[in-house]
């Protein structure tokens, strides 16, 4: 359950139709690139998004909730999951850890990032959550080597990766007409782990485009998961931070080895 409330954190809105390259994309500089993704990404001071509608899958479940999530840029991410209107689960990241609470087992989770970048097979920070939810060209490694990424043009959108035979790889994928990150894959081949996250449905928010629709899976020699997310209701009013209170009574687990 862990990882699917984290891929949610991984609209009341009119939905714009993205439109695709159906002519021939000239290659253009990773500089480039790079530049036209943050002049196009969805900056924000705080986030509200009420309605998130997800289903999740493995090889032993299929369930769907409902989830909210409130972000304040730089300090935390909170991510609520629902089942019926009752809690069933809350994540809170924030910039040196990550907590997680079950409320049906009664049980809770903090770690920091290199416990979970272990686990994953995946480097994980709060920069590279925060990218991701704003939508923006990162690297997955450090921000320095984000402009050592080559770029390339495949099936009509714009291409940031790593270099071939390194491993863990990054691959980004961006609509060209208004640089939005569309496709995302980090896989470790020595260790048999893949990411992949699409963004689809973009619709207009404040002037920005933000995707309303979010097809997260991740595959490694023990786990397959799959998270569909439909996000409505948004807004980038202010958000006052408070501290979540754990039960006494819940008991403190370990994070598990994939």
């Amino acid at each position: 359950m862990i990882l699917v409330v984290t891929g949610v954190a991984l609209f009341a809105c009119k939905t714009t139709k993205i439109k695709t390259s159906t002519g021939i994309l000239n290659p253009i500089s990773t500089k480039e690139i790079i530049y036209n993704c943050e002049q196009n990404a969805f900056d924000y001071d705080y986030l509200n998004i009420k309605k998130i509608s997800c289903h999740y899958t493995d090889k032993n479940q299929n369930l769907s909730f409902r989830a909210s999530l409130k972000a304040i840029k730089d300090e935390q991410i909170e991510v609520l999951a629902t089942k019926v209107g009752f809690p069933i689960a809350r994540l809170l990241v924030s910039p040196d850890s990550i907590l997680y609470i079950n409320y049906f087992k009664k049980e809770y989770l903090k770690d920091d990032y290199a416990s979970f970048s272990q686990a994953f097979k995946v480097d994980l920070d709060f920069t590279t959550i925060q990218a991701m939810l704003a939508n923006r060209v990162f690297s997955h490694q450090s921000k320095s080597s984000l402009h050592k990424l080559q770029s390339s043009v495949e099936d009509g959108l714009y291409v940031l990766s790593t270099r071939k035979k390194q491993n863990p790889s990054q691959k980004m994928f961006f609509l060209p007409a208004q640089f939005l990150l569309n496709k995302l894959f980090i896989e470790n081949t020595e260790e048999h782990h893949r990411l992949e996250v699409n963004f689809d449905d973009f619709i207009s928010v404040e002037d920005k485009m933000y995707p309303s629709s979010v097809d997260l899976s991740y595959q490694s020699e023990k786990k397959n998961i799959g998270i569909k997310a439909k996000m409505s209701n948004i807004s980038t009013k202010t958000i006052e931070k408070r501290k979540i209170k754990i039960p006494k009574s819940y008991k403190r687990v370990q994070l598990k080895r994939n």
